[in-house]
Order: structure tokens, then sequence, then C-alpha cells
């Protein structure tokens, strides 16, 4: 018995021992395991370390790039009076106001090659009368517009006070300036004059508040002119380009995926493009030459919604007339006439603050304003152009479904074709008619804080926004 105790003790003995060797195996296994893990856990967490200290090293070069790009100068001295610091801020000169100007010259080429590139495109395709009606309105509105240019120059010449201070920066008008004209190089030359004073604006040295202040209206002046001189090309050559175009394809029956087509479609999305870009920027520089007004930043919801307000309702326009054009080719006219005589009345009742009431000057203004609003909402007034704006739309809106209606029921084409033209009518109508009212009752300048101080002058405080012009 004895024996047998003895043995049963030596196995238990034995048995704890294996069970102790076991389970130092079993730790150094799951040591070796853990340190595989941390091991791999490792190179990730020195990623996450690498790449923390890349990321923030790019957002700062993004800055250091976008500082430089908007590097206005003249520099602050802190010696600035509050006039001075009024127009700096309006007239304020960046890198990007330096490459504005070349912008600016690059879409004016861009505009003109691309219209004779589409009118030798009808000529190639024996489309003579076609290609003649494209480049005569490309000559009709270059006509205008620098006898427009060359008319700005001559009144720059009789303002004494002007005069002196474009002297002063050697940016007076010279007798060959007139020249250019002459070969339609009259934009050309006036990008070429804002270039020159921005960087004049760059180049102030010390403080001299009074020509700071003369050259940021210089400045002011110019882009605002040239901006004028926009708008006359989007009423005189865009807007009928555009028309010209799609009454074209409808005549060709179709659209044809072909490269001469291709041509005419971005042709016509440039000219819409550059028509509404035009009226925006001419209201920008509008705001930033008035005191009182608020301006109209660029990169800003209100000047997206109005871009997009004048981009709809033009297409809503043209495409009525066009249409109810390819069924009736000779009634548009008299569509056109009515729509005439109904804004004669809206303008006519507006008041003029441009040239005295009655005169020649007058007269002609009137009759202008009243020939841009048969394509769009233009008013003379400078405020409380609702009473005006109300009924302009309302008349609009069933003047273009009368002829998009017409049109559909006396037209041959497919009734798909006459479904997708009911639709986008009035789709861009009332897309242009949200935009409208999105900008006018939400975004709308007047409508920030009245604490922003970006034109605080006393007189500024006052702001012309508070009767909402509309134009």
């Amino acid at each position: 018995m004895e024996l047998a105790k003895n043995h049963r003790e030596t196995g238990k003995a034995r048995f704890l021992m294996e069970l102790a060797k076991n389970h130092s195996e079993t730790g150094n296994a799951s040591s070796v395991v853990c340190s595989h893990k941390a091991g791999a856990d490792a190179p990730t967490q020195d990623t996450k370390e690498v790449n923390e200290p890349f990321c923030r090293k790019f957002s700062s070069c993004f800055r250091e790039i976008w500082k430089n790009i908007c590097d206005n100068r003249p520099p602050l001295t802190g010696a600035e009076d509050e006039e001075t610091l009024f127009w700096r801020k309006r007239g304020k000169c960046g890198r990007q106001q330096l490459l504005a100007p070349l912008c600016a010259l690059f879409l004016i080429l861009f505009d003109v090659g691309m219209d004779f590139k589409v009118a030798v495109t009808y000529f190639m395709q024996g489309h003579y009368n076609w290609g003649a009606y494209t480049v005569g309105v490309v000559i009709f509105s270059l006509v205008i517009i620098e006898a427009l240019s060359a008319s700005f120059y001559i009144s720059d010449q009789r303002d004494l006070n002007k005069t002196y201070y474009l002297k002063q920066n050697s940016l007076e008008v010279k007798n060959w300036f007139y020249w250019l004209h002459f070969v339609f190089c009259g934009r050309i030359l006036r990008c070429s004059q804002i270039f020159r004073t921005v960087r004049r604006i760059r180049r102030i040295q010390g403080h001299h508040p009074d020509n700071q202040i003369q050259l940021y209206r210089l400045y002011i002046s110019q882009q605002r002119q040239l901006s004028i001189l926009g708008v006359v090309e989007a009423f005189t050559e865009q807007a009928p380009q555009i028309a010209l175009q799609l009454y074209i394809l409808l005549a060709k029956r179709g659209f044809d995926w072909t490269s001469e087509d291709i041509v005419v479609a971005v042709n016509m999305a440039k000219s819409l493009a550059l028509f509404s870009f035009s009226l925006l920027t001419f209201i920008r520089y509008l705001r930033l030459g008035n005191e009182e007004s608020k301006l109209l930043e660029l990169f800003s919801w209100a000047s997206l919604l109005h871009f997009f307000w004048r981009l709809f309702m033009l297409v809503a326009r043209i495409l009525a007339l066009v249409l109810f054009a390819s069924s009736f080719k000779y009634m548009v006219f008299v569509i056109v006439a009515i729509h005439f005589l109904f804004s004669f009345f809206l303008i006519i009742t507006q008041p003029d603050k441009y040239f005295a009431e009655g005169s020649a000057r007058d007269k002609l203004l009137r009759c202008a304003f009243t020939c841009i609003n048969t394509f769009c909402f233009f008013p003379l007034a400078g405020k409380n152009t609702w009473k005006w704006a109300t009924p302009y739309y309302f008349v609009t809106f069933i003047e273009n479904s009368i002829m998009v209606l017409i049109w559909n029921f006396y037209s041959d084409f497919g009734q798909g074709f006459k479904n997708v033209m009911l639709v986008t009518e009035w789709s861009a109508f009332l897309l242009g008619l949200v935009s409208v009212l999105l900008y006018y009752k939400i975004f709308h300048p007047s409508k920030r804080n009245r604490n922003n101080t970006e034109c605080s002058r006393p007189v500024a405080c006052r702001t012309v926004d508070e009767e909402q012009c509309v134009v």
C-alpha cells in the first residue's frame, strides 16, 4: 500500500510538472504573437505620424500660395485716414487683379474667334447665308462697342479733374488711342490700361492719401467702363448669336454629333455664360463705384444666384422666340413688336438719373433700354424696381407660354421633342424666378449684417440698398 501511495504521489508530481511546462510554452507563444501584432501595428502608427505632418505642410503651403496670390498693395502703414482705407478696400489690387485684364483680353479674343470659327464652318458647308448672318452679328456688335469706347475716351478728356490725375500717373488719353478703334482694338487697349493702373497702385510708396484715392477711383472707373462695353456686347452679340445658332440647328431638323455641330453647341454655351457673366460684372463694378452701395463679391452665393437668374431667364426667352420663329417665321416680329411696346411703357414711367428728362440723350437711352428688355429685364431706374419687375415677368411668362404652346400644336417635330422643349421652357423660367427671389430676399448685399463695416463711411451707412436696386 505504501508503494502504491508513493506511485500515486510520483505520478501526481509528474503531472504537475508537465502542466507547468505546457503553461510556460503557451505563455511564450502568446508573447510571441503579441509581439508580432505590436510589430504589425507599429508601421501603421508610424504612417500616421508621417501623414499628419505631410497634411499640415500641404495645407500650410496652400495657404501661403493663396496669401501670395491675394497680396494686396500698397501695404498698410497705419497712417491711412478713413477715406483712404475705404477706397483701398474697394480698389484693392492683389495679384489676381493683375491677371483679371489678361483674362478679360483672352475672353474677348476667344469669343470673337469662336464666332468666326462657326461662320467659317457654315461657309465650308455651303450655307453662305448662315455664315454671313453670323459674321454680320459680330461686326455690328464690334462697331457699336468701339464707337462707345471712343466716346468714353472723349468724355474722359473733357473731364479736367480726371484728365489731371490720368496725366499725373502717365495714363492720359492720347490721340492714337482713337485710331486703334478703327481696327477694333479699343477693348484690348482698355485691358492694357487697366493692367498699367493696377501695377501703379501696387507700386505706391509712402503715404500719399490723395494720389492713392484717385488711383483707386481711376481703377474702378476703368473697370466700370469696360463692364459697360461687356453689357453692350451681351445684348448686341451674345443674345442674338444664341438665337441665330439655335434657329439654324432647328432649321437643320436636328443635332448631328459631328465636329461642326459640336462647335456650334460649344459656341452657344459660351455665349450664354458670357452674357450672364457680363451682366454680373457690370453690377459688381456699378456697386463698387457707388459709395452708398455694399459690395457684391465675385465668389459668393449672391453672385452665383445673379448669374443663374440671368442665365435661365435668357434661356427661357430665347427658346420661346426661336421655337415660335421656326414654325411662324415672320410672325415672331409681331410678338417682338408687342413686347417692345410693353417694355416702352414700362421704361417711360421710370426716372432717368443719367440725363435730363426729355433731352435727346434721354430719349436715346430709353430707346436702348427698351430694346434690351426684349431679351431680359433691365430697368432704367436704380431703385424700387419691383413695381416694374413684377408686371414684366408676369407678361413675359404668359407671352413665352403662348408662343411655345402654339408651336407645340402646329409644329411637325416629334411629340417627344415637343415635350422636352415644353419642360425646358417652363423649368428654365422657374429656375430663373427662384434664383432672383433667393438673390433679392436672402442673399442680396443689402441683407448682410448692418454691423459689417465693409463700406462703413458715415455717408455709406445710409445705403441705397435699403430700397433694393434690381439691375
